[in-house]
This record gives C-alpha cells, sequence and structure tokens, in this order.
C-alpha cells in the first residue's frame, strides 16, 4: 500500500485541495442521505420552518430539494422527521469518516480535517437559513458526527500506522550509494570510517 505522504502536509495546495474534496464528498452524502430519509416524509405537506413563507416542500422545484441539508430547523428531537434528519447526519459521518481516512490517511490530522468540514457544512447552514443556527438540537447533531468521524477516521489511521513496514521498503528508501556501504559494515559487525555510532550485525538466517 501506498503510504501517505509527509510532505503533502506542507503543501497548502494539496491541503486545499483535500478540503474541498472531502466537503464536496460531505455534502453530496449528506444529501443524498436527506433524500432518502427526511424527503419522503416531508413530501406529505411539511414545511421548512426556516422560510419566511411556508412554502410546502411537495412544490418546491428541484433545486430547492438539493438545498434542503442545509436546513437546519429539521433537525429536532421531538418528530420523527427530525430524528430521521438526525440520523441522516449519522449515516453521513459514518461514510466521512472512511473518506477521511482514505483522503488525509495520518492519525495526528483526522480532527483538523473533520473539523474544517463540519465548520464550513455550519457556516453554510448559516448563510443558507439567512439566520444564526440557535438549536440547541442542530448542534448536538452537529458536534456528535463531527466527533464520530474524527475519531473513527483516526483509529482507522492509526491501525494503518502501526502495520509492520517491508524490510525492502525501507532499502529502497535508503539514499544511493549508502544502502550497500551499511549492510557491508553491518554483516562485518565493524562501523564504517568517520562514523561513531556503534554498528550492530544483522544476522540473515536462510531455513
Amino acid at each position: 500500500m501506498i503510504r501517505y505522504q509527509e510532505e503533502d502536509l506542507k503543501n497548502p495546495g494539496r491541503i486545499l485541495q483535500r478540503i474541498v474534496i472531502l466537503q464536496i464528498l460531505f455534502q453530496v452524502v449528506l444529501t443524498l442521505a436527506f433524500g432518502a430519509l427526511v424527503v419522503p416524509y416531508l413530501a406529505d405537506g411539511a414545511t421548512t420552518a426556516s422560510r419566511k413563507q411556508q412554502t410546502k416542500l411537495s412544490a418546491m422545484p428541484t433545486l430547492d430539494w438539493l438545498t434542503i441539508p442545509f436546513d437546519w430547523t429539521l433537525v429536532r428531537f421531538d418528530t420523527f422527521q427530525g430524528y430521521m434528519a438526525a440520523a441522516s447526519y449519522g449515516i453521513t459521518s459514518l461514510a466521512m469518516s472512511v473518506c477521511v481516512w482514505k483522503f488525509v490517511r495520518r492519525s495526528k490530522k483526522c480532527a483538523d480535517f473533520s473539523f474544517t468540514i463540519y465548520c464550513i457544512h455550519g457556516a453554510l447552514c448559516w448563510a443558507y437559513g439567512k439566520a444564526f443556527p440557535n438549536s440547541a438540537a442542530f448542534w448536538v447533531c452537529l458536534v456528535t458526527s463531527f466527533a464520530l468521524t474524527a475519531v473513527i477516521a483516526e483509529r482507522l489511521c492509526m491501525r494503518e500506522e502501526l502495520e509492520d513496514i517491508p524490510l525492502a521498503s525501507l532499502i529502497s528508501s535508503a539514499p544511493s550509494g549508502s544502502s550497500g556501504m551499511d549492510l557491508a559494515g553491518s554483516k562485518s559487525g565493524k562501523p564504517r570510517s568517520g562514523s561513531h555510532q556503534e554498528m550492530v550485525p544483522i544476522i540473515i538466517r536462510q531455513d
């Protein structure tokens, strides 16, 4: 497996590229989850509370259907559709944990990328509703989803980082012209000239 390159963490362009990709994936997965779990119950005549004019969702155009995940008023713990909206965030957090793992591959950076994703979504919800989200249910759902994404992605990255690195990859990553000298010095048990480090002989047993 190709390991995550450490220098990518120092490249602002690549960091921004990963944030954009992860944000798009987050919105796509959340929209699909809302479409499967929330929209069927809203189409029966429910309305979005964030709109000044209580327009029925059954008469909304396709573009408005796609913006439903930005309506933070749908996340509630006193209605069935509110629970379905919270479940949509839960499903999205599980899917995004895998996406963060695949794109970041560094356990120490999973929380940073996850926090950025959910902060951007919260800002988009604020802009869509034209009012700061003052729903406790929405913030509880958002923070919980962020925690799930960060923790699961971090665990997946840690499991990958703890895997044994093959000896062949270490030899191939050694500087050119130095691997042969190091190996020869290791077999003889003598340190290289100019080196003050003690060389430990390597015994290779062939069965």
